[in-house]
């Protein structure tokens, strides 16, 4: 144990302060291979060959999703405003973002399907405007966590309240009021059986672990000589916990075993797994990056939230398209990589046109009446939420049901 000893890797004074390379370059990894598992998901669900595997399940439910938390978390502990007051005004900001992007990637485009050719199920896919993703989970991360910071809690003591959450989280799945509307808003906080995707139970402890890795990172006296010791640790046990958990006879993870529910409302034991790969594919990172990174990785990585909503609304509107000429489910793999490519390439230059010409007019025009365009999104979402509940059918689609095969 002396090899791991504090005096031997940690300082008491901060040591890695402002931006760390390794952790943008990170971000730009995890939003591409997002982008490419939302593809997949989103326009091509019969895509079923190693590449699919190796994106949607291995990388987006092993190492993605967790080590997305994870770096958030970590984020938060790098931000100059980072106390309780920040985090609850940066909750509720990701939340309006959250719910603007669900109008503009939900909403907009099955509206516009349904007025084309009036099929009803683009009808009851506006439902998923209420449904819940990364976006939304940050803004409840970050919302719930500057509540326990008011609460005098530290990060240790936000740990364990978020490890009591995942077990609660993993006893509460699938319990719902047999209303879609009400189950869904729910499904915001533990799995429920509609578009319940990383509820704030299930996911809470990797933001809380980013933030307690994130302070230790920061008093690191030699972050690389850190990353040798953990490195070769951290990939035995990852590798040994996918080939047990990849195999279907076994009971004990479910995380690669019930796609996509096993991700999606991930389980505690599986959780303490993924964090450790996710810490340990930090660590290489961390030995690969030299000084500032790839100009075009670390540009994503630091519009992160540019670039996932974009990219999504992108691809929903792909997505659309495709079932309206009568293609959904008929196209080839060459189609695939060159829809996948496509998408990664207009998102770049929709960011790298917004930041470079249209970030300050954007600011301007909609600062100028900003707590106006507030309330009308939430006054959309409001109206959607309690038009779902009064409909008060099971009918929506929604991950649980399947709608994505």
């Amino acid at each position: 144990m002396k090899l791991f000893c504090r005096e031997n890797y940690f300082s008491k004074e901060e040591v890695n302060t402002g931006r760390q390379p390794e952790i943008d370059v990170v971000k730009g990894i995890l939003i591409l291979g997002l982008m490419i598992v939302h593809c997949f998901t989103e326009i091509f669900p019969q895509e079923s060959g190693p590449v699919a595997f190796f994106f949607v399940i291995l990388c987006s439910n092993f190492i993605g999703a967790a080590l997305f938390m994870l770096i958030m978390g970590m984020s938060s502990m790098y931000s100059k405003h980072g106390s309780p007051e920040d985090m609850l005004r940066r909750g509720f900001g990701l939340l309006t973002f959250a719910a603007l992007l669900n109008i503009l990637r939900v909403g907009l485009p099955n509206s516009i399907a349904y007025l084309i050719n009036g099929e009803k199920s683009y009808l009851l896919n506006f439902a998923l405007i209420i449904g819940n993703d990364i976006m939304w989970f940050a803004g409840l991360a970050f919302l719930t966590g500057g509540l326990l910071r008011r609460g005098k809690l530290n990060d240790i003591k936000m740990l364990i309240v978020a490890v009591v959450m995942s077990i609660a989280g993993y006893f509460l799945k699938g319990v719902g009021t047999g209303n879609y509307g009400i189950d869904q808003l729910l499904g915001h906080i533990w799995g429920t059986k509609t578009e319940s995707c990383f509820p704030l139970f299930n996911w809470f402890v990797f933001f809380t672990a980013g933030r307690l890795y994130g302070t230790l990172y920061r008093h690191l006296k030699d972050k690389r000589e850190w990353s040798k010791k953990i490195l070769p640790i951290g990939l035995v046990i990852s590798v040994v916990y996918v080939i047990i958990a990849t195999n279907p006879d076994q009971k004990v993870f479910v995380l690669f075993n019930d796609d996509p529910i096993g991700l999606y409302w991930m389980a505690p034991l599986d959780a303490v797994f993924c964090l450790v790969g996710g810490i340990t594919a930090l660590a290489l990172a961390c030995l690969v990056v030299k000084k500032d990174g790839p100009v075009f990785l670390t540009f994503i990585g630091r519009n992160l939230n540019k670039f996932y909503c974009v990219s999504w609304v992108i691809i929903n509107f792909v997505a659309t398209v495709i079932r309206l000429i009568g293609v959904w489910g008929k196209t080839g793999s060459l189609v695939t990589v060159a829809v996948c490519s496509f998408v990664i390439v207009l998102t770049y230059l929709i960011v790298l046109l917004y930041k470079k010409s249209l970030e300050e007019k954007f600011r301007k025009f909609f600062g100028k009446h900003r707590k106006l365009w507030i309330v009308m999104i939430w006054v959309i979402v409001a109206v959607a939420a309690v038009a779902i509940i009064v409909y008060g059918q099971n009918d929506f689609p929604g991950m649980y049901n399947g709608y994505l095969d």
